[in-house]
């Protein structure tokens, strides 16, 4: 992947971030996330790292030094409605990454394939697997 300048992670982006997920890590100047990918982010590290609460703890704190905002959702709450209605196979948190990035006017950078061409607005950037 081509490093950007700014752009909106989702929980992949995120993960792969931390090396949680079999994905190439993004490289982003400034990254963006919904802040209701935190709580994601915590319920996938809680899993990850056994339940043991000092490393989600630790995790937590490598990934909010690496987001430059972690925007509310009252910010783009009406695109993440009509995203979540309009297809219900999404998540809400994969509808609230890509609301934020058309809020934001920004691409959205994921592991997830599926989102892309969900929101025409919305330049998806998918990572690779590693190896």
């Amino acid at each position: 992947m081509t490093r950007i300048g700014a752009a909106v992670l989702d929980l992949s982006a995120l993960a792969a971030l931390l090396g949680v997920v079999p994905l190439t890590p993004p490289e982003v100047d400034t990254a963006i996330a919904a802040d209701v990918t935190l709580v994601d982010l915590a319920d996938l590290l809680r899993t990850f790292h056994e339940h043991r609460p000092a490393d989600v703890h630790g995790d937590l704190v490598l990934i909010g030094g690496v987001v430059s905002e972690w925007v509310p959702a009252p910010r783009y709450l009406a695109t993440l409605t009509d995203l979540a209605c309009a297809n219900s196979e999404l998540s809400v948190g994969d509808a609230a990454a890509l609301a934020l990035a058309r809020a934001a006017h920004l691409p959205l950078v994921t592991g997830i394939a599926e989102l892309a061409g969900v929101d025409p607005e919305v330049a998806v950037m998918v990572l690779a697997r590693r190896p």
